[in-house]
């Protein structure tokens, strides 16, 4: 609701820091490059009255956009998922060579995969293939594209050249359980690119200010990071949330909002996309006065 963003015929003034600090500030978690609700945001209470923020994992990056639009490439995740992730990633060692090498960090055993790859007997082609579309610690597409050209060089070959660049490996992604075997392997997220909202509002040095609307829309994050939206050094006035499918915890997300002071004042499935699997929340925190007057009427 722009109606409630507080004061808006205030000009930005200068921070600290240098940047202009607008009258309000607003998140807007998940754009997959579509800035409808950004630029109507703007059109509606002007250009210089919020501060948006804009996050997403895949790089949007508007074109022309005004200086109080910022795009930042990275997705919002639960800070405990994110330190389990990294604490699991630091204890991952990488096996490679015939597996008798092992490496502290992924970088080594990546440089030792070039070297073998670039001696394997796999066209050059297909080198140059993998070689572009692998990093350090991921050794995903390597495998993929191994399984997808085995029908055409024929099992035996496939097994002696992965045999050769040593694929029974731990990796930050993935996880190879049969040495030269790809028959098997476990997945795990990839964390890279996501940052948890403590972190964000402390790398955007937004700590104590007051977020007027938290928009989020993250395919299912929302419930796994709702308990950080209150445990981040902001106050949040507004939020807007698309919610994916019934979880478990949905009862545990609705009463949590309540319990930090928020009302629904809007709700509509998303039947475009969702198939009516999603529903758009729209909540408003109201002052604990709002509910003591309720429970005296009451």
């Amino acid at each position: 609701d722009p109606h409630r963003l507080g004061v808006t015929d205030e000009e930005p003034i200068p921070s600290s820091n240098g940047k202009k600090r607008y009258p309000c500030l607003v998140y807007s978690v998940g754009s997959e490059g579509n800035f409808m609700f950004e630029n109507g945001l703007q059109e509606y209470v002007g250009n210089d009255t919020c501060e948006i923020h804009v996050f997403d994992p895949t790089d949007y990056s508007p074109k022309d956009n005004p200086d109080a639009l910022h795009f930042h490439a990275w997705g919002i995740e639960s800070e405990q998922i994110l330190k389990e992730a990294a604490d699991e990633a630091a204890n991952r060692t990488s096996v490679i060579g015939g597996g008798d090498g092992r490496y502290n960090t992924t970088a080594a055993a990546y440089d030792e995969f070039k070297t073998l790859l670039n001696a394997s007997h796999f066209e050059r082609e297909i080198v140059d293939d993998v070689l572009n579309n692998t990093s350090v610690g991921a050794y995903d597409f390597f495998v993929d594209y191994v399984r997808s050209i085995g029908r055409f060089y024929g099992d035996e070959l496939i097994n002696e050249e992965v045999s050769k660049i040593g694929m029974h490996i731990f990796t930050d992604n993935f996880d190879y359980w049969s040495y030269g075997d790809l028959s098997y392997y476990e997945e795990t997220p990839d964390y890279s690119n996501f940052k948890s909202l403590q972190q964000t509002v402390r790398d955007l040095e937004h700590e104590h200010r007051a977020i007027d609307v938290f928009k989020i829309d993250c395919e299912s994050c929302e419930w796994r990071t709702y308990d950080d939206w209150f445990n981040s050094n902001v106050d949040i006035r507004q939020i807007l949330v698309e919610v994916h499918e019934v979880p478990s915890n949905a009862d545990a997300f609705f009463e949590r909002l309540q319990q930090e002071g928020y009302v629904t004042f809007h709700k509509e499935p998303n039947i475009q996309y969702g198939g009516g699997r999603c529903n758009e929340y729209a909540f408003v925190k109201l002052a604990p006065a709002f509910f003591e007057q309720q429970q005296q009427e009451n």
